[in-house]
Order: structure tokens, then sequence, then C-alpha cells
């Protein structure tokens, strides 16, 4: 602040009370007061705002440069955090604006690759990070201020069905059905009836022998 600046509203507070117009000079000190006040706020807002706008150009420009698949999870571009987060090929990272520092998030005891699914917080303080772990997925939590990850300690549905895979390996053994026992009918069962057979073709009769004598019927006149 210049020092002639601050001279002048001393200089005219101490005219004015010399001539006794001290309700006067109040309103010029209040006056005053507000005017360097407004001047140090806009002042503030101007250098902010073109940090914002930095900010969000560099995180354009890297957007850019991505390659498909990646998966923008969260951006802050504020004075607290200048942080883009985002997921590409099972990894997280993390681009700072102000640094323009890329690092990864690295979980402790799982190898790099492993995350499935990033997801933001209502409260955007924390990034949920599904991560497969063994034959498990768990659910781990991301600090967006200071970067600390921490296990929450829950599973969720297994990857793989163990189950299935042992009855799809077992052999299927084929019994066979052990036959029926006679069931005793409570009625009596109905004779059956004979089955006939076909009638034999009558066989063409001898002829008569011709050494027979003729028979002549006897009757009485």
């Amino acid at each position: 602040m210049d020092e002639n600046v601050e001279k002048e509203p001393k200089q005219i507070v101490s005219s004015l009370l010399r001539h006794k117009y001290t309700p006067y000079a109040i309103i010029v000190v209040v006056l005053l007061l507000l005017g360097l006040v407004g001047y140090c706020t806009f002042s503030k807002n101007g250098v902010g705002s073109r940090a914002r706008l930095s900010t969000i150009e560099a995180f354009d420009s890297l957007v850019s440069v991505l390659p498909k698949g990646t998966v923008i999870v969260a951006r802050f571009p504020d004075n607290e955090r200048q942080d883009l987060y985002y997921l590409n090929s099972g990894i997280m990272y993390c681009f700072n604006a102000r640094s323009r520092n890329l690092e990864e998030i690295a979980i402790s005891g799982i190898e790099s690759g492993n995350i499935a699914n990033a997801a933001l917080t209502e409260d955007e303080k924390y990034i949920i990070l599904t991560v497969h772990a063994g034959k498990v997925d768990k659910l781990y939590r991301v600090n967006t201020i200071n970067k600390n990850v921490v296990d929450l300690d829950k599973s969720v549905a297994p990857t793989v069905d163990e189950s299935a895979d042992e009855e799809k390996e077992k052999p299927k053994v084929v019994r066979q059905a052990a036959p029926a026992a006679p069931v005793e009918n409570a009625e009596p069962s109905l004779p059956q009836e004979p089955v006939s057979q076909p009638a034999e073709e009558p066989q063409p009769s001898a002829p008569a022998s011709v050494s027979e004598p003729e028979v002549t019927p006897i009757t009485n006149e």
C-alpha cells in the first residue's frame, strides 16, 4: 500500500477535527474504509479467477490427450484442491494442475491395475474404490485432500462362483433304475378269452371208388 494513500485520510480527518467537523470526519473515515475493503476484495477475486481459469485449462489439456476408455472420476478446480482424478486400465491417477504432477493412487497390498470401479461421494470429500482382492472385491476410500487410502473392511459379491465350478468339474454318475415291484390288483382279474385259431381250409374229398356197388332202396308194393 502506498504511504501517501495512508497519510491522506489521516490529514483529512485531522483537518476536519481542527475545524470542529467531527460528524463529517466520521463519515469520511467510514467511506474510506469501505473503499479500501472493496479494492482489496476486487484484487483478490481477480487473482482467484485467473488461477481458476488456468486450472481448468490444465485439466482440459490433459483430458484431450487421455486414451479411450478413461473415466474422469472427479475435478477440483478450487484453491484447496487443484486435482483431477481419473481411472484407466484399473489404475487411479491424480493430476495436480498447480505442480503439473501426475501420480498413481497406490493401495497397500493390492497389485496395480485391480481397481474395477471408482465413485465420488455426495460430499465430494472421498472417492470409493471397488478393488479386486483375490477371490472377492473389497472397498477402499480415498481422501481427496490428503490422498490417504483407507480399507473399509467390506467385501462385496465374489467375482467367481466357486460352487458352480465345482459342480461342473464333478463327473456325472448314471445309475440304472431298479425294476419296479409287481403291484397286486385289488380287483380279481377277469378271465381272458381264448384266442381263436384260424379255421383250417377243408381238404378236397377223394373220389368214390368205381368198384363200389350202387345201393337201391327197397320198397313194399
